[in-house]
């Protein structure tokens, strides 16, 4: 018997935007990738049943009826979810890989987590897991691996036939929440209407590009003269999504300074890079106080840990550059001021009411650690950029850690800021960080007057 149940407030949105795609583009997926060199398809199909088996969210499809969105959780059909295999060279592969991704775009009918075999010109065959983001977050995403290849090295004769262990599945997650969401709720809105309702603590864009041609004595041209984004509506975004994509890589040396200071200070890479983002907002607008939003899944309730969903809440961290501080204290402060915004997370179901703190001037960090399971090593460590991308919100900062370096995907909105505005800030973001991670004793407003004299531009 199939079950049904209302959608969570980020499944809706999910859905919304897959069906804004084009036909031709690929749907939000989530995906993790490993070589195995003697790979038991047996063994494999076995593990990858049992683990769909365990977990409503992997069944589940979605509709909408009569403007609700809903999802149906299916029983399990052995055909529905059977293994692609991909034969042919690299370059043919790569085109099956992408008709699969877009076949996922069908919300209501195709399965919504699918295992890929390319078959390798070594003789190893490449397992790729791939996932519709509205069933499936980057701590789900590791929860799968983490299953899936544990199922794999299990003895799986023991283990057919019986039913998967009880997991809190999602809808009933969900339920639980609702219970006890209203009380937090009314907090965690007091608190942040309070904190944020002075305009100060938001991210004023045109400073940046005043900034810009302050310190390379350009001129503003007319078309490029971006309006202040107090000024401009949400709605004018979503008509006018056009956008960049500026991507950037750590080089060698500098990951390794970082990967070494992170140790030596026993602080998380996030809340280094997180201050590192305060410093330089200081210096491109001397604003004191800044804002940053970042997608953020809280697995801390324990009834939490192993559900598969997508379970991204906003998290707001608002913290204070004080010019006495040294960067070591400041990064200290950037990552107290992170647990005090996990208690007061605006929470996965904050639609279920409207949200109406009006957070759209900051800058939004999306950040994907090693441990979320999906990324290793970095092949490709050149820059690139994309032009014409659809972009929604002004400022974007999209953070992947590799085991051999970090990249930074810098998307913004055209209509908040310039291409090499935002070349210029992504750049003196990595001289910030050389430079905290060199000089942690150096006392904040020293530093600014330093960095004033000594930058130095380093075109892609």
């Amino acid at each position: 018997m199939r079950k049904i149940y209302k959608a969570s407030p980020r499944q809706v949105e999910d859905w919304y935007y897959n069906y804004k795609l084009q036909a031709d583009q690929v749907p939000h997926l989530m995906q993790f990738s490993t070589e195995i060199p003697d790979l038991d398809l047996c063994a494999f199909q076995s593990a990858y049943s049992f683990l769909i088996l365990g977990h409503e969210s992997l069944r589940s499809n979605f509709k909408n009826v009569n403007g609700e969105i809903i999802v149906e959780v299916r029983d399990y059909c052995p055909t529905r979810f059977s293994i692609v295999h991909v034969d042919g060279d690299d370059e043919e592969q790569q085109i099956r890989l992408l008709q699969q991704k877009r076949h996922m775009r069908n919300l209501i009918d195709s399965p919504l987590i699918q295992a890929v075999i390319l078959k390798k010109a070594n003789g190893y065959k490449e397992l790729i897991i791939i996932i519709h983001h509205i069933i499936c977050d980057h701590a789900s995403l590791h929860i799968i691996r983490s299953e899936l290849l544990k199922l794999y090295q299990s003895d799986m004769t023991k283990i057919e036939g019986r039913i998967p262990a009880s997991y809190l599945q999602l809808g009933e997650y969900f339920k639980q929440f609702e219970v006890r969401f209203p009380d937090y709720e009314n907090q965690t809105f007091k608190y942040w209407q309070t904190r944020l309702e002075d305009p100060i603590w938001h991210a004023d864009f045109d400073k940046y590009t005043d900034y810009y041609n302050q310190n390379h004595n350009l001129a503003v041209e007319a078309e490029a003269k971006y309006l202040n984004w107090r000024t401009v509506s949400e709605q004018q975004i979503i008509d006018h999504p056009d956008g960049e994509i500026i991507h950037l890589f750590l080089s060698e040396a500098l990951h390794l300074k970082l990967t070494e200071f992170q140790k030596k200070i026993k602080a998380s890479n996030y809340h280094i890079l997180m201050a590192c983002f305060g410093l330089l907002h200081f210096k491109f607008t001397g604003t004191q106080v800044h804002l940053i939003q970042s997608h953020f899944s809280n697995r801390d309730h324990p009834a939490s840990q192993n559900v598969i969903g997508n379970l991204l809440g906003k998290l707001l961290l608002l913290n204070k550059v004080e010019r006495s501080q040294t960067l070591l204290d400041y990064v200290y402060s950037c990552s107290a001021s992170f647990f005090d915004s996990i208690e007061k997370q605006v929470f996965h179901s904050e639609k279920y009411r409207p949200f109406l703190i009006n957070t759209r001037g900051a800058l939004f960090i999306n950040y994907i650690s090693q441990q979320m399971g999906s990324h290793r090593v970095a092949k490709i460590l050149k820059p690139f950029q994309l032009k014409d991308i659809k972009v929604e919100s002004p400022f974007v900062c999209v953070i992947k850690e590799f085991t051999n370096t970090i990249s930074f995907e810098w998307s913004f909105n055209k209509l908040f800021l310039q291409t090499n505005v935002v070349e210029y800030f992504a750049h003196q973001y990595f001289e910030m960080l050389n430079f905290m991670v060199e000089n942690p004793d150096f006392v904040i407003g020293s530093l600014i007057t330093n960095i004033e004299e000594n930058h130095e531009y380093i075109k892609l």
